[in-house]
Formats: C-alpha cells, structure tokens, sequence
C-alpha cells in the first residue's frame, strides 16, 4: 500500500503537540484501509500487481470519518452532545440575552442535569462558542452569551483540506 501524498500530507498535519503527532499514523492507517475497501469498487488493478495506490477520494473519505474523533480525542472539538446542547442554547439565547448554568436548565427540555449542562457550558467556553461575560464570583456562577460569531468548533481537528494537498476540491 502506498499512500503518495503521505509527504504533502505530513508537513500540513497539526504536528506541534505530541498526541497529534501519534494521530498521523493512525491517519495514514485509515487512508490505507479506504484504500483497501474501495480499490474493487473504482476497478483498481496494481500496477506491478502487488501495490495499491492511494487517491485523493480516499484521503477525504478517511479525513470526514476521522475529523469528529480526532478533534475530541486530540481535545479541540465539541463532543456530539454539547454541539447538540450549543444548538439549543442559541435557539434560547439569541441577541447577546446573557444567562448562567440555572437560566439554562430552566430552559432546556433535553438535559435536566445541571452537572451535565455545567460541563457542556464550559465545553462550549472553551472552543469560543459561548463568551464567558462575567466569572464566577463565590457562589454566582458565571454569565454566558451565544459569541456574535461562534468559532470553528474544531471538527477538523488540524486535518487539511483535501484542496490544499491535491490543489483541488
């Protein structure tokens, strides 16, 4: 198996932290096993008759099913469950209406555990989707508002675009 754009593909890879760099070989794992998958279906025949190329298609099938997981295990993005919680909280808190952890839970017809909302708050926080207006002050908790324009929740979790290694979309 041979992956060509490996090279291109590592020089844009989010490498400053240590985990991400252990994240590049299970990357090229998953393109070698899309690859493998898929070489029947596009009708690939190796052309020594031993190795299987890598494509572009392939690169962007294994980067949309690893992007979510790697964002949250490499701890830039959003579990499903807090996006899901950020979703309603604009919903109930537009035009920059200000709330804490209790004016949520009394809106919120999901989740009716405020440890559970608590902790997606602060997940939210922490990737720039809600902007912490006032800190916890003793035992007032902390005010949020919905951010004017919420940040990339990091679903592509240092994952380049399919354009910026093939020059294409």
């Amino acid at each position: 198996m041979v992956v060509p754009f490996a090279p291109q593909l590592a020089e844009r890879f989010a490498h400053e932290r240590t985990d991400a760099r252990r994240a590049f070989g299970h990357l090229l794992s998953a393109i070698c096993a899309v690859t493998l998958l898929h070489q029947y279906q596009r009708g690939d025949e190796p052309t020594d008759g031993v190795t299987i190329r890598a494509t572009e298609h392939d690169y962007g099938i294994a980067r949309r099913l690893l992007a979510g997981p790697f964002a949250r295990a490499l701890g830039d993005g959003l579990s499903d469950a807090a996006r899901n919680f950020g979703e309603r909280l604009a919903e109930r808190f537009a035009n920059g209406f200000e709330f804490d952890t209790n004016d949520a839970k009394k809106r919120e017809p999901v989740i009716g555990d405020v440890q559970t909302i608590r902790r997606y708050v602060r997940e939210l926080a922490s990737v720039g989707f809600l902007d912490v207006v006032q800190a916890k002050q003793g035992p007032k908790p902390a005010r949020y508002r919905v951010a004017d324009r919420p940040r990339d929740d990091g679903v592509t979790a240092g994952l380049p675009e399919v354009a910026d290694i093939f020059g294409s979309g």
